[in-house]
């Protein structure tokens, strides 16, 4: 069953659509952010931005909410969310 919610709840394009808002450059490095919107509603889903490093793609920030509240209130995440890599 675990391994089955993963698949239904991976972020890729069979579970949600993207799309690129800006590409944002610091001295050193460049990132693609993009809008995630989960491809149906489910408390195991997000909604929000991503920012994917522009050399190795992988996701560095996140932003957002659960795509529904498991408890049916308003939750946020909180305003950023840095990866660790």
């Amino acid at each position: 069953m675990q391994g089955e919610q993963r698949r239904q709840t991976a972020m890729g394009p069979k579970n949600y659509e993207f799309h690129l808002v800006t590409y944002e450059r610091t001295d050193d490095q460049g990132f693609y952010i993009l809008e995630v919107t989960p491809r149906i509603k489910n408390k195991f889903m997000f909604r929000g931005r991503i920012w994917v490093d522009g050399q190795d793609f992988a996701v560095v920030r996140m932003e957002g909410e659960p795509a529904k509240n498991p408890r049916g209130g308003r939750s946020e995440m909180p305003s950023t969310s840095p990866m660790k890599r």
